[in-house]
């Protein structure tokens, strides 16, 4: 089972609402052992690490100074699925894939997905990752 022993959340990617920064759910913020703000790490399917500060905002918690780099390396698009596994003392492992339906994907959903109805489309994306094929990028979360 996808992240069994450590709390983890799921966010469907949308360029407009996302690119920029990401808010955390806010029912996970309990699992960050009260650390609201100062310097996360986002280790992505690579194994490479990105540093990623965190943000207080008015309407929550956001990945914020980071985040556009962490984007831009795993060219990410509209619809792709990223779950945030919290590992401790704000170290995130982040899975990314393209395989999240497009009925689940609303505006409305408390659980950080996000709508794509937003005309944007995979080509407007220039991307010179290398591996763009996120089904192998996929890893395991279980660990």
């Amino acid at each position: 089972m996808l992240g069994a022993r450590r709390p983890h959340f799921l966010v469907g990617f949308n360029p407009s609402m996302n690119s920029e920064k990401l808010k955390i759910p806010s029912k996970f913020i309990k699992h960050m052992e009260g650390r609201a703000s100062g310097t996360t790490v986002l280790v992505g399917p690579s194994g490479n690490a990105w540093p990623v500060d965190l943000i207080q905002q008015d309407d929550g918690l956001f990945f914020h100074n980071g985040w556009v780099s962490f984007v831009k390396d795993h060219c990410l698009e509209t619809g792709d699925s990223l779950v945030f596994r919290y590992d401790s003392d704000l170290h995130f492992t982040v899975q990314v894939s393209d395989d999240i339906p497009s009925e689940c994907i609303s505006s409305q959903d408390t659980h950080g997905l996000a709508s794509s109805k937003d005309g944007y489309t995979p080509e407007d994306a220039i991307c010179s990752y290398a591996g763009r094929n996120k089904a192998l990028r996929s890893t395991n979360l279980e660990s």
